[in-house]
């Protein structure tokens, strides 16, 4: 043999090089895919904890732009852990008029409601309820407010402020989404049209 030819037949790899090649690259392909799958996990984490939030916050705005534009409200809270919170709110038309808004929390549900009315609104059935619009659900009291079983506060020494503190639950392991503000009335003209 010639040693051009001798050349030619060493240039290829060995079994052990395609071997090594081999485990380096499933090796790599491990980690990779390791990381790729890690980093969908969080995303979809993040994902659900995002979207709880989010839900909590549309909620929140939506008692805090009723008790923003309400001449008075009340809050009722029942045995069962359930709250009712009733606005008498005016109107967004160029004149002056109310109507009446409430927003109900049931504990068993875990659920946020609301619901508008021209009229007066009575504490609701559980039939009834199933009527209002569905804010938010998943909801439950925050762990950091002192009275645990209780979304909505009112400080007797401020009737015309509403507290408003709840998380909102995410799935599975992920946190709960904690949502926490307070909104007080601006208007002070008294009427019982809505209670």
């Amino acid at each position: 043999m010639s040693p051009e030819d001798r050349a030619d037949a060493e240039s290829g790899f060995t079994l052990v090089e395609l071997i090594v090649y081999v485990s380096l690259l499933g090796i790599i392909i491990t980690v990779v895919s390791g990381i790729f799958l890690s980093s969908l996990s969080a995303e979809k984490s993040v994902r659900t904890v995002v979207q709880a939030t989010s839900l909590g916050q549309v909620a929140a705005q939506s008692v805090q732009a009723g008790i923003r534009n309400s001449s008075d409200f009340r809050l009722q809270s029942y045995s069962n852990n359930d709250q009712l919170v009733r606005a008498r709110v005016a109107g967004s038309d160029s004149a002056l008029t109310y109507g009446c808004a409430a927003w109900y929390y049931s504990a068993a549900d875990r659920t946020l409601r609301h619901k508008t009315s021209a009229t007066a609104i009575a504490p609701p059935t559980a039939a009834q309820l199933a009527t209002w619009l569905l804010l938010v659900d998943g909801v439950v009291p925050a762990t950091t407010t002192p009275v645990s079983t209780q979304i909505f506060t009112a400080d007797p020494a401020a009737p015309q402020q509403l507290d408003i503190a709840f998380e909102v639950a995410s799935g599975g392991s992920d946190p709960n989404a904690a949502i926490s503000s307070s909104a007080a009335r601006r208007l002070t003209e008294a009427s019982a049209q809505c209670f």
